[in-house]
């Protein structure tokens, strides 16, 4: 399989900045990675703040053990808490994934025809 195939593969489906890793472009590859990790960290950290509280107010009885009272709660807490960063958060990891598949298409084409033109001479 082609490099051009292979890295855009890889961070499409395994992690933004692991194509850039195969092509050996470390720097773009972690920080990529590291700006993904970063936007999942606030959206879990976010989610596991708004359960907390939740599973706070049903071990005092403030919040019954009903399905829908608790889904109803966990919807209004989470319109109240979105903040700036969690906001922030979806377009970043967006970003970097799409940014990772089409940088990494892009250095491995580049490589494949450098590569083609480096055995012609």
């Amino acid at each position: 399989m082609k490099k051009s195939i292979k890295a855009p593969l890889f961070s499409a489906f395994l992690f933004p900045g692991s194509g850039h890793l195969y092509l050996k472009q470390y720097i773009k590859g972690i920080t990529l990675g590291f700006l993904s990790l970063l936007g999942l960290f606030i959206l879990l950290s976010h989610i596991i703040e708004i359960t907390h509280g939740i599973t706070l107010q049903i071990q005092q009885g403030a919040l019954p053990l009903d399905i829908e009272q608790i889904r109803a709660a966990l919807l209004q807490a989470l319109e109240k808490k979105e903040t700036f960063w969690v906001l922030i958060s979806y377009p970043l990891i967006g970003i970097t994934w799409l940014f990772g598949v089409i940088d990494s298409y892009r250095l491995a084409k580049k490589t494949e025809i450098n590569d083609e033109k480096n055995e012609t001479q």
